[in-house]
């Protein structure tokens, strides 16, 4: 009987039935497991963006208990220019910040094409046109062409970057720009999207910056309009192409200010109008940072 039984404990049935369903209910047991712990992890995740968007749109998850950083940064976001309040700014000379006011909103005509972002769209009859001015730019440049340089746009912002406070006193800088064989229209609207929409104490210069351009529109047409502009504006010229980098790298070197900011000359609102404009509030975030 001892024998018998051995037998069958070692025998292969055993061994090739039994070892497969223990096997089975692990499998089972362990993605069950890892299905529930996933989902609790995603509800988790949810709620935690759920209520951080909620902070970030209403300001209410402001901390009561404030730390002596956050009580500085008060002094110095109310503008009060005492010794606590500018202890934050102590590495810069007090010649290298400015006080700033803040743009008034611009008002654009809401009749001409693209105002507040509004689509714009091209007669049938001048989609040939439109075409071969694409193929030259690789952007809707008729479009481009009939939106004005000084359109206005809705802030899209976020409400607590909408009523974020900025210190009073903050470093001016030098914005430098880089084109080659830049549309008319964009390269103008850049220039005044960045004028209209940022303080002018905290634009000490704009450096425009000419990698080898082509275009006849980008000489003397361009001297004369930007010395026309309520701010100082130069042209520096490369006699050979040398990329956008090393194009950057020679306005940082020429540029007057302490402080440079690096801009480009396109920057998509819409599918649709590829034109050029700055946000509210975007140079006056950069300064802080500073």
């Amino acid at each position: 009987m001892m024998k018998r039984a051995i037998f069958t404990i070692d025998s292969p049935n055993f061994a090739m039935e039994k070892p497969p369903m223990f096997s089975l209910k692990i499998r089972r047991r362990t993605i069950k497991i890892f299905i529930i712990t996933s989902l609790l992890w995603f509800a988790l995740d949810m709620v935690y963006i759920v209520r951080h968007i909620d902070c970030q749109t209403s300001g209410s998850c402001a901390s009561t208990e404030s730390s002596p950083e956050d009580q500085m940064d008060s002094h110095v976001i109310s503008g009060d220019h005492t010794e606590q309040g500018y202890s934050r700014w102590n590495h810069y000379s007090p010649d290298q910040l400015a006080r700033w006011q803040k743009q008034p909103p611009v008002i654009g005509d809401l009749s001409l094409p693209g105002e507040m972002g509004s689509p714009v769209i091209i007669p049938k009859e001048q989609n040939e046109e439109k075409e071969a001015k694409f193929k030259a730019n690789q952007f809707n440049l008729m479009v481009s062409d009939m939106i004005s340089v000084n359109r206005s746009l809705k802030d899209v912002r976020m409400a607590g970057c909408r009523n974020k406070s900025y210190p009073s006193l903050l470093p001016p800088t030098s914005i430098v720009i880089v084109f080659h064989n830049e549309a008319w229209s964009t390269l103008l609207r850049t220039l005044h999207s960045i004028i209209n929409r940022s303080p002018k104490s905290l634009v000490a210069e704009i450096v425009l910056v000419d990698d080898d351009s082509e275009q006849e529109h980008l000489y003397h047409q361009l001297e004369e309009y930007v010395a026309q502009l309520p701010v100082k504006v130069s042209i520096l010229r490369s006699s050979n192409r040398i990329g956008l980098m090393k194009a950057r790298i020679l306005g940082a070197k020429h540029a007057s200010g302490k402080f440079k900011s690096f801009h480009g000359t396109k920057i998509p609102q819409s599918k649709i109008t590829s034109a050029c404009s700055r946000s509210d509030g975007v140079l006056t975030e950069f300064c802080e940072i500073l």
